[in-house]
Parts: structure tokens; sequence; C-alpha cells
């Protein structure tokens, strides 16, 4: 490939890039040291644009600290500011290259906050690399839109900064021939050529024969991938309307569906609705598996109440809808004392004083939570009943009964959470309280 062929790809990659960056707070970049992370700094900084570099030493080679001042010198050599930040890896059950990934994204996360943008310098290899990966450990359709050109970098957070893959179209043949030209010096890491890592076992053993019998194959399998990201693109969009179409709610904790037009839709339909509602409350996509353990519980008896759990999410079923959220976490309930104050914190959420006016009579209040047997009368009523069949009334999950906080004045009830308040502990300059769960 010429020169100039080389050149073109590569700037090619950052067209639009200014566009994208202009109402950056900062940009960042991820700088290991590597060929690609060093071409896109230097071109990033060719075309005016004046990066932080942030490197994380994964403290995993002998050489880490050498690559460390390798790339403080090259940053600081073109002007730029540099940031290190060291950090222990401990293999865990998905391996040492999936722990390494995940502390790298933590010091992202760390460091890349909201209003910025953080440039990461994969390419066309590396996407070729990413699918056959996936489709060798079975992927579904997200999985073969490999990985995408930009993204929030904290699904679902508000306050997420961007992330953006400017030479994702390149090929690792452009930006290696770049960087000979224009005499840059990158460090290589050895661990690269240790076959036993799934990746580089792709990257040294089976790519090599696929460019030479197809030496355009990194950038069509970048083509494709984006072609099926464009094509989830759509179905999400499908997807978006027919989670409005089933009440799609946010709930007291986490967010519910309506059952009777979920189950309205066919087995594909329903599985992706599902798949678009887990990851946009930011949980783990599910397996084929997992998908199939949820088609039991939406199809449950109107009268069970199945509980199903994987990872950091809980699916429920109650009153007709599907619920979904972050596990309970276990703490003891241990009597709490309330005067007013603007919050407190409970076993599960906080109690806080959001206004006063038509509310609870002012006092010294003891928190505890329910016991067996217990009877109250919200105000008005004319009977008294136990909280069972009162938070059956209310419609309260089952699953939150026990964390409800009960105020007790006295060794009497004088309101459950949010829900009511007793007969005579109302009053017009009262406490108006909420149960939140956040």
């Amino acid at each position: 490939m010429s020169s100039n062929r080389s050149k073109a790809l590569l700037e090619s990659g950052l067209d639009g890039i200014a566009y994208k960056l202009r109402d950056a707070r900062t940009v960042w970049l991820g700088y290991s040291g590597g060929l690609d992370s060093t071409v896109l700094l230097y071109l990033m900084n060719r075309v005016g644009c004046k990066v932080k570099a942030l490197h994380v030493n994964h403290q995993l080679s002998m050489n880490a600290n050498f690559w460390e001042q390798h790339c403080r010198r090259f940053a600081q050599s073109m002007g730029l500011e540099f940031v290190a930040e060291r950090v222990k890896v401990f293999a865990q059950g998905s391996g040492l290259e999936s722990a390494a990934r995940d502390k790298r994204y933590q010091v992202f996360d760390q460091y890349v906050g909201q209003d910025d943008v953080l440039l990461l310098a994969h390419h066309a290899d590396d996407q070729l690399e990413t699918l056959i990966y996936r489709i060798m450990r079975g992927t579904g359709l997200k999985g073969l839109a490999g990985i995408v050109a930009q993204r929030p970098l904290r699904s679902c957070a508000l306050d997420s900064g961007r992330l953006l893959r400017p030479l994702l179209p390149v090929s690792r043949r452009a930006i290696l021939e770049y960087a000979r030209d224009h005499k840059l010096d990158w460090v290589s890491d050895e661990s690269n050529a240790q076959t036993t890592f799934d990746r580089n076992y792709i990257r040294s053993k089976v790519v090599p024969h696929l460019a030479q019998r197809w030496p355009d194959a990194a950038e069509q399998a970048a083509s494709t991938a984006h072609l099926v990201a464009s094509s989830i693109a759509l179905l999400n969009e499908y997807a978006a309307a027919d989670l409005a179409a089933c009440d799609q709610r946010v709930e007291r904790m986490g967010e519910s569906l309506c059952l009777q037009q979920l189950m309205s839709y066919s087995q594909a339909r329903k599985r992706h609705v599902l798949r678009c509602w887990v990851e946009h409350c930011g949980f783990s996509m599910p397996s084929q598996a997992q998908l199939m353990q949820l088609d039991l519980l939406i199809s449950a008896k109107d009268d069970a109440q199945p509980e199903l759990q994987w990872g950091q999410c809980v699916f429920h079923r109650f009153q007709g809808r599907l619920y979904m959220h972050s596990p309970i976490p276990e703490q003891s309930k241990r009597a709490l004392a309330w005067r007013g104050e603007g919050e407190i914190d409970l076993p599960l959420g906080k109690l806080k004083l959001r206004g006063q006016g038509r509310g609870l009579k002012p006092g010294s209040y003891a928190i505890q939570f329910r016991q067996v047997g217990e009877r109250c009368k919200p105000a008005g009523r004319a009977h008294s009943q136990t909280l069972k069949k009162l938070f059956q009334e209310y419609k309260l999950e089952p699953w939150l009964r026990d964390y409800v906080p009960i105020l007790y004045l006295q060794g009497e009830i004088a309101a459950v959470g949010d829900l009511f308040i007793c007969e005579g502990f109302v009053c017009d300059q009262g406490w108006q309280q909420s149960w939140l769960i956040e």
C-alpha cells in the first residue's frame, strides 16, 4: 500500500472528528504506548486537537514502568498533558485479559467525566478479531455488530462521557505504514505473542491466513459490523415502541411492564423487547438460557410469586406486571429514631422529609419493620386491619414489605412509609415524608 493511500485512510478516519469534539470539555486519549494509540495521539496533535493522554499501567510486565516512561516522554514532546494510573490486576473467572480490561475501564470512568470525550485507537483488524472471537463463543445479533464506533462510556449514566473510536474503519496495515513513514516510536507488549490468550491466537494464527486469501478481510469485517449495527438500531426503534405499548413504568424500585401486552408479542419479538429493556436499565445482556428461564416466570400462574435472579438483575411477577430491579442488599433491620430530620438512611433506601402541610404530627418516632400479625387503622377508617391486608390493598410489592419503614410513637403504629398515616396522627401542619429507593 502506498504511503499516500495509508495517509488518506487515516485521515478519513478523522473526518468529522472536530465536529464531534466541538462541545467536549476535555478530550482524553487512551494511550498504551503501542502502535495504534501512538499513531492516534500523533494524528490528533497534527490536526490541532490538544488531547490529554491517559495511560493505564497494569503492572503485569517487567517492562510496564518503562512503557509508562516512554509514553510520558512522547506525549510531553508534543506539549500534551500526560496522566498515568497504576492498577493491580487479579485474574478472575473470566481470565486475565478480561480483568485487565475491567481495571482499564475503571480508570477511564474515574477520569472521563460528563461532557468529556475518550478516544480509543481500535481499528478494522481489532473488529475482525472481535467478530471471530464472538462467533466462536456463540453470539447474537448485537455481538455481530462488533466494536461500536461511539457510545456513552457508562451505559445508562446521565453523567457519562462519550467514547469514540475514529480509526475503526482503518486497517492495521495502514496504521503501521503511517507510523513508519513518520518515523514514530512505539512499544511492543511481549504478552501479545502468547497464543494461550484467545485474542492473541486469533491475531497471530487465524487472521494472517484470512488476510492471505482475502486481503481486505479486516475492512470487510468492519463494513459488515457497521451494517449489522444499523440493523440493530432499527430493531431497537421498534423495541422502544413496543416497550411504550407495554406501559413501561419506573417503580419505587426498578421498572415494570404490562404482562398482557408483552405476552401478545411473538416469541422473537418478546425476547428482543426484553433484551432492550434489560440493557436500558443498565444490566448485562441476558443469554438464551436466561431468557428461557424468564419465559417460565412470565408464564407462571397468576397467583404465583416466582423470582428469578441473574447477576445484578432480579425479576418478579405481581399484579399482572413484570418487575425488574437490582438485588435487595442483606442488611440488619435494626430500630432507628426519627425526629423529622431531612433524611435518614434505612436498610433499603431512605426516609426523606419532602415538605410540610397536612401530614404526620411532628414528634419523636421509632422506625421499625413489620412483625407478624400487627394491625393499625389508616386515618378516616372505622376499623383497624392487619398490615398484611393493608399491603395488599395498597399494592405494595411483596419483596418490599419486610423493608417498608413503620413509624411508632409510644408503641403504637403512627404511619407506614409513605403509604398512609394512622388515625390520630394527622395534623394540618405535619410532616410529609417519602420512602425513596435509589
